[in-house]
């Protein structure tokens, strides 16, 4: 696969092409392709990269889809749940997907901050669940303001305008999102 056109960056094409070559490593969710292929949140860390003009945007995006996608499908995915050690930054739990080489700072802080609201959404919605489940939710423990931290997160995002990224997720759409992929 080669690298990206900066011009078509966030094209169908483009992404269905990344999604088959992460698939080509993780064939146990070629059965998923089409639910990736229209998860929101998937594009947006697969395109990310490409979206704010990092050095190597198929790497990249490759990497944090990867990383993603183990994270939720696989033996392992324990590993990536969140511990309270996690609790300090809203930010801490997303290093996994957010592999840059390069790249416009702001573009890249504008979709991690993206990408935490979704995660925050999925915390809220999950917290009596994770209740029943005994699972740790930083909403639950106490550690994290919904709404403080929401809005933050949506002055980071609402500061710097990227119509591209818009397309794939925007502010308002994050409430319908969801992180986890129908598992």
């Amino acid at each position: 696969m080669k690298e990206w056109d900066s011009r078509v960056v966030n094209s169908d094409k483009d992404w269905y092409e990344l999604v088959t070559e992460v698939l080509k490593g993780m064939p146990e969710l070629e059965g998923r392709r089409e639910f990736i292929l229209n998860h929101r949140l998937c594009r947006l860390i697969g395109m990310l990269p490409g979206i704010a003009g990092t050095t190597q945007p198929l790497r990249d995006g490759f990497t944090n889809l990867s990383l993603f996608l183990l994270s939720k499908h696989t033996p392992v995915k324990d590993v990536y749940d969140h511990k309270p050690q996690d609790d300090q930054d809203i930010l801490r739990p997303l290093i996994p997907y957010c592999h840059f080489t390069g790249g416009d700072e702001r573009i890249l802080s504008r979709g991690m901050h993206l990408i935490a609201m979704v995660l925050l959404v999925d915390y809220k919605k999950n917290k009596e669940s994770d209740l029943e489940h005994n699972r740790y939710n930083p909403l639950n423990s106490g550690q994290w303001d919904y709404v403080a931290i929401m809005d933050t997160l949506s002055m980071c995002v609402e500061d710097i305008d990227c119509p591209v990224m818009d397309d794939i997720l925007s502010v308002e759409y994050v409430p319908f999102t969801t992180w986890a992929l129908g598992a």
